[in-house]
């Protein structure tokens, strides 16, 4: 019993081993990857008059029945775009506008640094985030929910703001040195 035992525990042994080695022997050396872009790409989003600087972030908002897709943009120099694509280079965007408020508000701010936004289509809410930057970044730092002209996520102007609120505030704006 205590051989069949021995003889079963070696041949598993030996059966994961030679699967590992079979495994990974098989798999392709980084160097043998070649990663090539797509036609087209990458691409600056940019027409004959208008561009975006630095995009960071971007949301899916709708698709209509023609097949353009609607989307916004956030950048990282404080402004927020609509984008319309339509196959795969035919596409349009503008500017959304702040309201004097908003602009207010992020004056004070070292650099208005957007980065990703959301569109929650339950909801209907977009939500902004800030990366804070400068001596003090934790105070410029946020998750921040837009609120559109008549609470319209189609109006090209944004007319309110409003931070959120996390709890417990000191894991969520635990410092950690970059």
């Amino acid at each position: 019993m205590i051989q069949l035992f021995s003889f079963l525990l070696w041949y598993r042994t030996i059966s994961i081993l030679l699967s590992a080695f079979i495994f990974f022997s098989c798999q392709p050396k980084s160097t043998d990857l070649k990663i090539t872009p797509a036609k087209n790409y990458p691409r600056w989003l940019m027409n004959d008059k208008y561009h975006t600087n630095q995009t960071s972030g971007i949301t899916f908002l709708s698709k209509s029945n023609d097949g353009i897709m609607q989307f916004l943009l956030a950048d990282d120099i404080g402004k927020i775009h609509r984008f319309f694509i339509r196959e795969d280079t035919l596409f349009s965007f503008s500017e959304i506008k702040f309201d004097v408020d908003i602009i207010n508000y992020f004056a004070n701010f070292p650099k208005p640094d957007f980065e990703e936004i959301f569109y929650d289509k339950f909801s209907n809410d977009v939500y902004l985030t800030v990366e804070g930057n400068g001596e003090n970044y934790l105070s410029y730092h946020g998750i921040y929910k837009l609120i559109f002209k008549d609470n319209d996520i189609y109006q090209d102007s944004i007319t309110g703001i409003k931070k959120l609120d996390f709890e417990p505030r000191d894991i969520f704006y635990k410092s950690r040195r970059r």
